[in-house]
């Protein structure tokens, strides 16, 4: 083999070799580039699961608050719905209520109107006539006591009015309670000869007032807070039969009871009148019989009749009642007169003679030396109403004999 030919050969060889290894380089690079990609995907999958681990769970966490929330707004619509039929009940009841309200202001309506008819037919009677006692008619008839309030003046006990009906049914209750009190503290003999022995005397009560004045009274010192508290408790005073109520606005009460003294004061079967919360000097005016200076027949027929309260339960109220010349009773707690509409007109009065009439009408058998009756002894009575002397049940010498100052 010649030189040439052999240089040749390796010449060739060492071609070969060269492009092996750039095969090779480039396999190694093109395997380096594989291993980045694939731990690229490796990365990339990484990152995927874990972003796709956190959605899940923030899907768990809104799955979860989206349970509680309808969880919460079914509660809501239980709620509502409870809420509703609460409604609807009070709303039926509100209806009932306003219904018997209604019927009930339609029965006093009636009343007042037939009352006012029998007022205005009652005739005039002139004053020769009025002043004869010839020709005063002879009533006969069951006994019976009126008891005559003036409500704006002498207002119920406050805690009475704030239980509304319950208050006023306790009130409507103790009026006839406080009369026998009072009759039988002074010893008092109701029943006539020629009357139905253990027959017992009708207690009549009659309560006059300015309703609007006195509702807003009441209202200014937070002894109620609404109109209905009153209307209640008026409804309570006249479920008893005996008991009339009457809004007089602002005309003035004493013509309303003057009216009543004159119409029922000669009945032979009224055994005394309680007047509360009276203005002595307009009281006079309205009913100028009743005067004592007059020495009047009416007053000396009706006058012993007459026990003025002392709503205040003072002794200066006292001291100006026992001037008209009639007995004056105390029906404790009874009465508020902090929330009446003003002060007693009579108050600057004193009589400038001696009261007129049979007997001393400040002293009744019963009183103290001062004119105050015996202390009452709440056991000792029934309150049923036994007006004769033996039916009290507790010897009157076992009552208290100390003399009380209100």
């Amino acid at each position: 083999m010649s030189s040439e030919g052999a240089v040749h050969e390796n010449g060739v060889d060492q071609g070969g070799v060269r492009s092996s290894q750039q095969d090779i380089m480039e396999f190694s690079n093109l395997l380096g580039s594989a291993d980045s990609f694939f731990q690229g995907l490796l990365a990339d999958k990484a990152a995927l699961a874990a972003e796709l681990a956190e959605r899940r769970a923030r899907r768990a966490v809104t799955a979860e608050q989206a349970e509680a929330k309808k969880l919460r707004l079914q509660a809501v619509q239980a709620d509502i719905e409870a809420k509703k039929a609460e409604l609807k009940r009070w709303q039926e009841e509100t209806e009932t209520l306003r219904n018997q309200y209604e019927e009930i202001k339609a029965t006093v309506q009636e009343r007042q109107i037939h009352l006012r008819e029998l007022e205005a037919s009652l005739p005039d009677v002139p004053a020769t006539d009025r002043d004869s006692s010839s020709k005063e008619p002879s009533v006969n008839g069951p006994p019976f006591i009126l008891v005559l309030i003036d409500a704006s003046n002498a207002p119920f006990n406050e805690e009475a009015i704030r239980q509304g009906e319950i208050g006023g049914r306790d009130m409507g209750e103790r009026v006839r309670w406080e009369v026998e009190k009072d009759l039988r503290e002074h010893n008092i003999e109701l029943e006539d000869e020629d009357e139905e022995p253990g027959v017992q005397p009708a207690v009549l009560t009659y309560v006059w007032h300015n309703r609007k004045a006195l509702v807003f009274n009441l209202q200014q010192n937070k002894v109620i807070r609404s109109e209905d508290t009153w209307d209640r408790f008026l409804e309570g005073f006249m479920s008893n039969p005996s008991n009339q109520v009457m809004d007089t606005d602002s005309h003035p009460i004493d013509q309303f009871m003057a009216r009543m003294i004159r119409t029922f004061g000669r009945c032979k079967s009224l055994k005394r009148i309680y007047l509360a919360g009276i203005h002595l000097e307009t009281l006079y005016e309205a009913c100028p019989e009743i005067r004592p200076q007059k020495a009047d027949p009416f007053f000396i027929r009706v006058g012993p009749k007459m026990v003025l309260i002392n709503h205040r339960e003072t002794d200066d109220q006292r001291e100006v009642l026992l001037s008209f010349g009639a007995r004056v009773a105390t029906f404790l707690r009874f009465f508020s007169s902090d929330n009446g509409l003003g002060a007693d007109l009579g108050w600057a009065f004193r009589a400038s003679t001696p009261p007129v009439g049979p007997g001393d009408q400040n002293h009744e058998e019963g009183d103290d030396d001062n004119g105050y009756g015996q202390v009452y002894e709440k056991r000792g009575f029934s309150g049923g109403g036994a007006w004769n002397k033996g039916g009290l049940g507790t010897p009157k010498s076992q009552m208290s004999g100390t003399s009380r100052r209100r």
